[in-house]
């Protein structure tokens, strides 16, 4: 199973349109999907990825508790990269946004990197061909998936990037039926 933003669409064209590349640049299709729940879908693909599987456990993900050391993944067309970052605590993300959010959002500091948004997220901010999904990573943990990198017409960030945190929505997506998950 492989979870992903929800915003990919309707079952037909996740299933159609979508592929996922793991680690190893190996391509595989999406079989079906299985359900959803905002902010994901989650959906099969034909084969495992890796010799392991990710754990649901609550006691794994990253607290927010402090500023803390991060790195993002991401694809630059078939060439899997990452990048250093600092995740926000979530007294800091409150202090950023004031939304009210910090439970189910993870925030990455201001990237000034000029051109950063075209590096990892998209081609064009106005009229993409692509978009991709970074994830933020947290003591060699998925902590996150892509948001919102906050990309202006330069294709510079002009705010903190934004992630959905996996631990808040793991509830809701443990409650999908038909899922089966090792060590929830």
């Amino acid at each position: 199973m492989v979870l992903v933003d929800a915003t990919l669409g309707d079952e037909d064209s996740v299933v159609k349109d979508f592929t996922v590349t793991d680690h190893t640049l190996q391509t595989q299709p999406v079989v079906r999907l299985v359900g959803y729940t905002w902010p994901f879908n989650v959906f099969k693909v034909c084969k495992q990825f890796g010799p392991s599987r990710f754990n649901l456990t609550l006691s794994n993900f990253h607290d927010y508790q402090a500023n803390t050391a991060a790195q993002i993944f991401f694809f630059e067309a078939n060439i899997l990269k990452s990048r250093s970052t600092v995740v926000l605590s979530d007294t800091n993300y409150a202090t950023v946004y004031a939304d009210g959010n910090s439970a189910k959002y993870a925030c990455i500091e201001k990237d000034t990197t000029t051109d950063i948004c075209m590096d990892y997220y998209t081609d064009s901010y106005y009229t993409p061909t692509f978009i991709r999904k970074p994830v933020l990573v947290v003591n060699n943990r998925v902590q996150a998936v892509h948001r919102d990198m906050k990309c202006n017409e330069y294709d510079d960030n002009s705010e903190e990037g934004v992630f959905y945190k996996i631990g808040y929505y793991r509830d809701d997506v443990l409650g999908i039926p038909n899922i089966v998950i090792d060590n929830p």
